[in-house]
């Protein structure tokens, strides 16, 4: 691809040659996306999407949606991973609320408070971002 770039360029200089751009929108994409943060929503989907009870506490909820996993042939899955978490929290929180004694012990929900907070805060800021970016 880049020998055929080069290729094309030295036989029309005006010609103007780059990339795929969807392929560049991916990376700016990734750019953007805090790999910290990400890492915290992540676990916190993995666990409500793989444990039989934190899921099915989060199907009974009513504003709530099937969380989304990473997926690398995605290229917006980091949109919609937020946009599946924001959606959720307030699902999530509820869940926690109520069934406190019966989340195990290795969940997500055993982070430190503040940095829930912190990604909380980081993913609602970084959503607008990521919309801009995916249209």
């Amino acid at each position: 691809m880049q020998r055929m770039r080069v290729a094309l360029q030295q036989d029309d200089p005006d010609l103007i040659v780059y990339g795929c751009s969807a392929h560049w929108l991916n990376l700016l994409d990734q750019d953007l996306t805090a790999q910290s943060v990400m890492k915290h929503i992540v676990e916190m989907q993995k666990y409500f999407r793989n444990h039989h009870k934190p899921c099915a506490w989060l199907t009974e909820c009513l504003d709530s949606h099937k969380p989304q996993l990473p997926g690398e042939t995605r290229w917006k899955w980091p949109l919609t991973r937020l946009d599946s978490y924001i959606t959720n929290r307030p699902s999530y929180m509820e869940i926690v609320q109520d069934h406190e004694g019966e989340i195990d012990q290795e969940s997500p929900r055993h982070q430190p408070s503040s940095e829930m907070r912190r990604t909380w805060l980081i993913s609602y800021d970084l959503l607008p971002a990521l919309l801009i970016v995916a249209k």
